[in-house]
């Protein structure tokens, strides 16, 4: 995003997010359900109750290597 001019803010910890909107002016989240310390979908009902925002919701996931095949 930063290619097209956008400012971002890249944070790990939802909790960090959730102060980061609260200081600052943001036009969109974009949000993984999968983050540190705070389930994504509690994250989600903070910014909800408190801020209005557009938010888009993610589901990343680290891929386990295969061992063996798999029939």
């Amino acid at each position: 995003m930063t290619h097209r001019l956008y400012h971002t803010t890249p944070i790990l910890r939802s909790s960090d997010g959730i102060n980061a909107l609260r200081e600052s002016n943001h036009d969109a989240v974009m949000l993984d359900i999968f983050v540190q310390r705070l389930c994504g979908l509690d994250a989600l009902d903070h910014i909800r109750r408190e801020l209005s925002i557009p938010v888009i919701v993610m589901l990343s996931f680290k891929l386990r290597s295969s061992v063996g095949s798999v029939d």
